[in-house]
C-alpha cells in the first residue's frame, strides 16, 4: 500500500512536472509568437515606408530627367544649323557630349565676310556645364554679331571679359 501510494505521488509529480513543463514551454512559445507577430509588423510598415519612399524617388528622378531631357532640346537650339555651316565651309562634327547635356559646344557664325569656327570646353559637365555653355554661347554672339569682332584673339579677350561680367567676377 505504501509502495503504491509511493508511486503513485511519484506519477503525480511527474504528470505535474510534465504539466507544468508544458505550460511553460506554451508561455514561451506564445511570448516568441507575439514577438514575432510584432517584428512582422513592423517590417511590413518598414517595406511600405521604403516602397513609398522609391516611389517618391522614381517620380522625382522622373521630373528631373524630363527637365534635363528638355534642357538638352534647349541647348540643342544653340547649335549651328547644318545648312548654315555648309554654305560656307566643307566639314563635319564630332558631338559626343559626356553626360545628356554638356558644357561643350560648337560654334559658327559667318560675318563681315569671315568664318568665325569655335570648339568650345566650358568648365563642368551636365547641368552646370550646360549653364556654362550658354553663358559662353551667348557671349560669342554678343561679340561677333553686335560687336563685330572677327579676330580670334580680340575674341578670346572679349569673351574671357564678358564671361566674368556674367559670373560677378569683376565689374562692368
Amino acid at each position: 500500500v505504501e509502495a503504491e501510494k509511493r508511486r503513485q505521488q511519484i506519477v503525480i509529480y511527474s504528470i505535474s512536472g510534465f504539466l507544468l513543463l508544458v505550460v511553460g514551454f506554451s508561455y514561451l512559445v506564445y511570448n516568441r509568437y507575439k514577438l514575432i507577430s510584432k517584428q512582422k509588423q513592423i517590417i511590413e510598415i518598414q517595406k511600405q515606408l521604403v516602397e513609398d519612399q522609391k516611389q517618391v524617388v522614381e517620380h522625382k528622378n522622373a521630373e528631373i530627367t524630363q527637365s534635363i531631357n528638355y534642357a538638352l532640346r534647349i541647348q540643342q537650339a544653340i547649335l549651328p544649323r547644318s545648312e548654315e555651316i555648309a554654305q560656307h565651309l566643307e566639314y563635319f562634327v564630332l558631338y559626343k557630349p559626356k553626360d545628356i547635356v554638356s558644357g561643350d559646344f560648337y560654334y559658327f557664325k559667318h560675318a563681315n565676310n569671315t568664318s568665325i569656327i569655335a570648339a568650345v570646353d566650358c568648365t563642368g559637365h551636365g547641368v552646370p556645364g550646360a549653364f556654362m555653355s550658354m553663358v559662353g554661347h551667348d557671349a560669342l554672339n554678343k561679340i561677333v554679331l553686335m560687336k563685330g569682332i572677327t579676330s580670334p584673339g580680340p575674341i578670346l579677350d572679349n569673351l574671357n571679359q564678358e564671361v566674368r561680367i556674367t559670373l560677378k567676377q569683376q565689374e562692368h
